[in-house]
C-alpha cells in the first residue's frame, strides 16, 4: 500500500512539473504586456545605459526644456547663459575649463552644439551629448521627446516629452485665438545685427511670428542680405535689445516700411533662444508689441512722401506719454481707481464702486475691454489699451450703454 501511494506522489509531481513547464513556454497577458527596456538609448549622438543623475548644461535652451518638463533635480551645473531663476543655486561653469567640469563628476553634459574642445572632453572622459534646437513644430515634439527620454527612457521618457511639448504647442495657438481679427496678414522680419543677420525661415522665430498672427519674410529664402530685406518690405521688424535705435537711424534702412512707421521692436535674446515655455512668453511679446502698438495688422499707415512735406510719424494727440507705467494685477493707487471707473462705465466690471486695488476681477474686466475692442487679451493696461479705454468710441461690454 506504502509502495503504491509513493507511485502515486511521484506520478502527481510529474504532471505539476510538466504543467508548470507548459505555462512556462507560453506568454501569458500580462507578460506579452510589459513594456519593452527603456535604456540603452542614443541621443545626440551619445548612447545613454542609465538615466543621469549629475548632469551639466550648457544651453539655456535645453535648460529651458529641462524645467518645463520638471527634470532639474538631475542637474548639478549650468552654464552662465542658463540664467532662469531656477537654477540659480547651481554652480555656473565654463565650457572651456575641463578641469571645472571633471570636478564636478558629471554622467552627462548637454549642449546644443558642438563644443569647440569637444575632442579633448572625450579624452577626459567627459560623455558629451548635442541636442540641436528645434526649427519648427514638428521640431519641437522631438526636441522634447529626445530631452525627457534621457531621463526617463526611450519608451516613457518619449512619450511624456512628446505630450508635454503638445501642451506648449497648445498654448501657442491659444495666443494665436486671442487675437483681435484681422484680414491682413503681415510680414515680419528678425535682424539680429547689421551684417545681414537675420532668422530665415530654418528657425524657431517663424514659428514664433505664426503664432502672433505674422509671416516671416524669409520663410522661404536663406538670403538675408539688405537687398533681400529691401525685397521683403517688412511690417515689422524685430531684433535684440540696442539694437533698434541704429536701424531707425541708419540711411540703409531708411526707406523700409517698417522703419518709415516706426513698427521697430527690441526682444531680450532669451526670448528667441529658448524653447521651453519661454517660446510662449516670446510669442506674447511679439503679438503684444503688434496688437498694441502703434501699427495693428489693418492700419493703413504707409510711408509719406518725402516731397509732400507730411510726417510719417503716428498721431501722439491722444497718448499719455513715453513715460507711461504700464497697470497690472497687484497694482494700487488712484490710477487703478480711475481705471476701474471707467471699467465700471463701460459695463465691463462688475462692483458698485472702485477699490483702487487692482485685483482678478479687474484683471478679467482688462481682458474683456480688450477682447470687445480689438487689443490683444494680456489684462495688462499698457498705454494703447489705456488711450482705448477712455477714447469717446470705446465699445462697451454688450448688451450695456454709456
Amino acid at each position: 500500500m506504502k509502495k503504491t501511494f509513493r507511485i502515486l506522489g511521484v506520478f502527481l509531481s510529474v504532471l505539476i512539473c510538466l504543467s508548470f513547464a507548459a505555462c512556462s513556454g507560453s506568454k501569458t497577458p500580462s507578460e506579452s504586456s510589459l513594456p519593452i527596456s527603456e535604456y540603452p538609448l542614443t541621443v545626440g549622438g551619445l548612447t545613454v545605459k542609465t538615466p543621469p543623475q549629475n548632469v551639466i548644461v550648457f544651453s539655456e535652451n535645453l535648460a529651458d526644456v529641462i524645467l518645463t518638463c520638471s527634470l532639474e533635480s538631475a542637474l548639478s551645473g549650468r552654464d552662465a547663459s542658463c540664467t532662469q531663476s531656477a537654477l540659480s543655486a547651481l554652480p555656473a561653469v565654463d565650457e572651456s575649463d575641463v578641469n571645472a567640469i571633471k570636478k564636478l563628476d558629471p554622467d552627462l553634459v548637454l549642449f546644443d552644439t558642438k563644443p569647440e574642445n569637444f575632442e579633448e572632453l572625450a579624452l577626459k572622459g567627459v560623455p558629451v551629448m548635442i541636442i540641436e534646437p528645434a526649427k519648427n513644430r514638428a521640431g519641437v515634439e522631438k526636441l522634447y521627446s529626445d530631452v525627457v527620454s534621457i531621463f526617463k527612457g526611450k519608451t516613457t521618457g518619449a512619450a511624456e516629452g512628446a505630450a508635454r511639448a503638445q501642451e506648449v504647442l497648445a498654448s501657442l495657438d491659444d495666443v494665436t485665438r486671442s487675437l483681435p481679427a484681422s484680414s491682413v496678414l503681415s510680414t515680419a522680419c528678425y535682424l539680429s545685427d547689421l551684417e545681414g543677420g537675420a532668422a530665415s525661415g530654418d528657425s524657431v522665430i517663424g514659428i514664433l511670428f505664426e503664432a502672433a498672427g505674422l509671416s516671416n519674410g524669409f520663410q522661404s529664402t536663406a538670403d538675408t542680405s539688405l537687398a533681400a530685406l529691401k525685397i521683403v518690405d517688412p511690417d515689422y521688424i524685430f531684433c535684440p535689445k540696442g539694437l533698434a535705435a541704429s536701424i531707425l537711424a541708419s540711411p540703409d534702412y531708411a526707406g523700409l516700411r517698417a522703419v518709415s512707421r516706426g513698427s521697430v521692436y527690441e526682444l531680450d535674446t532669451s526670448l528667441t533662444s529658448r524653447q521651453g515655455t519661454t517660446l510662449v512668453e516670446a510669442a506674447k511679446a511679439i503679438a503684444d508689441a503688434v496688437y498694441n502698438g502703434s501699427n495693428p495688422p489693418g492700419s493703413q499707415t504707409e510711408p509719406s512722401d518725402p516731397s509732400s512735406g507730411e510726417s510719417s510719424e503716428p498721431d501722439d494727440s491722444s497718448s499719455t506719454g513715453s513715460d507711461f507705467i504700464d497697470l497690472e494685477n497687484g497694482d494700487t493707487g488712484e490710477r487703478v481707481t480711475e481705471l476701474q471707473a471707467r471699467l465700471i462705465e463701460l459695463g465691463y466690471l462688475m462692483v458698485d464702486e472702485p477699490s483702487g486695488e487692482f485685483g482678478d476681477l479687474t484683471e478679467a474686466a482688462v481682458i474683456s475691454f480688450q477682447y470687445y475692442n480689438d487689443y490683444y487679451a494680456t489684462g495688462i493696461v499698457n498705454e494703447a489699451t489705456w488711450n482705448g479705454l477712455f477714447a469717446s468710441d470705446a465699445i462697451p461690454f454688450p448688451g450695456e450703454e454709456e
